[in-house]
Formats: structure tokens, sequence, C-alpha cells
């Protein structure tokens, strides 16, 4: 499996860029929410799941003062697909690196 990478520089736009992943393997029709594809952080950032391979970001640590509190924002991000104009923004910016 081929795995692409860049920078994310701009804070506000990571959290988009989380939509987008962990929305990818319900676009895939893989699964039917984020919650159910074991593979991504959204166990981890909206569930609560511990694990050691993913340390949380400093901005998901501020969406909210309590842990419970920033599980729930998390989940409410993904109440909605990721519009078709910020997919070809993302997929734009991945691919030209």
């Amino acid at each position: 499996m081929r795995h692409k990478f860049c920078l994310v520089e701009a804070e506000n736009y990571l959290l988009h860029v989380y939509r987008y992943i962990e929305l990818n393997s319900v676009r895939a029709e893989m699964v039917n929410t984020p919650s159910a594809y074991k593979y991504l952080s959204y166990q981890i950032n909206g569930l609560g799941k511990v694990s050691d391979l993913c340390t949380p970001h400093a901005l998901y640590l501020t969406i909210d003062h309590s842990a419970k509190g920033r599980k729930l924002a998390y989940r409410e991000l993904f109440k909605d697909h990721v519009d078709g104009a910020s997919l070809a923004e993302i997929r734009d910016a991945t691919n030209k690196g």
C-alpha cells in the first residue's frame, strides 16, 4: 500500500484533515461510521481507546479542557461528511506535496 504525506501548516486546517482521513473508510463504503474502522485515530480521539501508537496533537488537546469534552467535540466534527470542495482542496494539496 502506498502512503502519502504532506506538511499541514495551518492549525485550523488540521481538524479538516483529520475529518478527511477518518472518513476515508466511510467514503469507500468499508464501514458506516469512522468508529467502526479499528485502524483510525477516531477510536482514540473520539471514543477514548487507549493506545501507545497515537499521541494527542496539541490542537486536539485545546478542543476542550476535559477529556470527556474533547471526545464529545471530536465526535461532533463527524456529524457531517466532508464537502466536495474540501475534498478536492485536500486531495490537491496532498498530491502537490
